[in-house]
């Protein structure tokens, strides 16, 4: 069998992938990403247009980075403005700027781990030790609102979800809506639809091979929308796992 050049791990609120290596021109997104190589040294360039060489690298939200990879790469990107990332002791390492990261020997154990078995529970075991920090919540809230709420977003995807409409479904105000949502789920709301957007996206593209479809049935306007989308959350585009062996799992 095959072993994909990219697996794809998405979260309602993150993204894990075990790519084989490649490079990436100068950009920067929202994402805040942590990535560490598997086989080899990493080499990263940040604001200064240094390149640095090292087992890995913290990039905080909207920091301008490029990257040169050789051997097998884990990169996992996480909602900024999420529980998890403020939480992590990364955040506090990186401060402002890219930042060299020597992993801990668990966490790239975690890391290769997930290479080889791809389960969820070995993908989502090595996130938790690479954020170090306290468990975020889960995204499968008790409060039965905010679960009718996520229902209608997965099903509403392909049109404009204004806050007002979203709590009105539930009987709320928008303003109590967002406090209760980002309460029990660690994200804001409008972030979660951003992400499930994405999530859809990539599902729908990679079955039928029509970006054009896949981001009308994901709400975006069409596939430069879609594109310019995901490589401002994530640094790449989605013309370039279509032109790889990819594997997708989308996760709870």
């Amino acid at each position: 069998m095959t072993v994909p050049e990219f697996r794809l791990f998405l979260w309602p609120h993150r993204l894990l992938v075990l790519a084989a290596g490649f490079h990436s021109a100068p950009h920067r997104h929202h994402a805040a990403q942590i990535v560490l190589g598997l086989e080899s040294g990493l080499e990263y360039q940040g604001e200064s247009a240094q390149w640095q060489s090292a087992p890995g690298f913290v990039i905080p939200p909207d920091v301008r980075h490029a990257h040169r990879g050789t051997g097998a790469t884990a990169m996992l990107y996480v909602e900024a403005e999420g529980a998890e990332w403020r939480s992590s002791e990364l955040r506090t390492l990186a401060g402002g700027g890219l930042r060299a990261w020597t992993p801990a020997l668990s966490v790239l154990g975690a890391a290769r781990e997930a290479q080889r078995s791809g389960t969820a529970a070995e993908v989502a075991a090595f996130c938790a030790r690479a954020l170090g920090g306290p468990a975020a919540p889960e995204l499968k809230p008790a409060d039965p609102r905010i679960l009718d709420v996520q229902a209608f977003i997965a099903a509403h995807l392909d049109r404009p979800l204004p806050s007002a409409e979203l709590a009105g479904e539930v009987g709320l105000s928008a303003s109590r809506l967002a406090h209760l949502f980002r309460g029990a789920t660690g994200i804001p709301v409008r972030r979660y639809i951003l992400w499930r957007r994405l999530r859809a996206a990539v599902q729908s593209a990679l079955q039928t091979g029509n970006l054009t479809e896949a981001a009308h049935a994901a709400g975006f306007a069409d596939s430069a929308h879609l594109s310019r989308t995901f490589r401002a959350m994530f640094g790449i585009t989605p013309s370039l796992l279509a032109s790889q062996t990819v594997s997708v799992a989308l996760l709870p």
